[in-house]
């Protein structure tokens, strides 16, 4: 009785040290006042230019990749008009990719941009999200080549981020 008493202790003890597989890992930006969820480990980078910091959070999971970046400028830029529309041109150009389609995205008063982007040369599709909130500029972006795109990660990946 002892013995399998112990056994069974034992075997609770081993099992119990085990724990349930992570749902992702979230980030908190440190200036930015932005939190999101990756599905795996990120690697952060940061970078000062003359008028501006970029923060910036990836990680590729199952051939498709996440990215976070914001940029504290020392200027308000929020009432700038069509400021969205200008970063995602921007951006599709820096990618060569074409903007099949541009909605509204808002998070909790803010407003942006959101486009679904296609690169016909590298076959990569990427969602991508732009928007401004008096000196930061938030960019989210999701991307993979053809077979591997994901869409439902996509946008469980973007339903995560939260700007306050």
């Amino acid at each position: 009785m002892k013995k399998s008493a112990l056994h069974l202790f034992a075997l609770l003890f081993v099992l119990s040290s085990f724990s349930p597989p992570a749902k992702g890992v979230s980030y908190v930006g440190n200036q930015g006042k932005i939190t999101a969820t990756f599905p795996s480990e990120y690697t952060n980078s940061a970078r000062d230019g003359e008028a501006y910091t970029t923060t910036q959070a990836t990680c590729t999971m199952d051939e498709q990749s996440y990215m976070i970046s914001y940029t504290v400028h020392e200027s308000d830029l929020s009432q700038t008009e069509n400021l969205e529309d200008v970063s995602l041109n921007a951006f599709a150009n820096a990618i060569g990719a074409n903007i099949q389609s541009k909605e509204t995205w808002k998070s909790k008063g803010l407003e942006g941009v959101k486009a679904r982007m296609h690169s016909d040369e590298s076959d990569a599709y990427i969602d991508y999200i732009v928007v401004f909130a008096g000196k930061v500029q938030y960019q989210f972006a999701c991307y993979a080549l053809g077979e591997s795109w994901n869409e439902k990660k996509a946008k469980a990946f973007f339903k995560t981020i939260k700007v306050q």
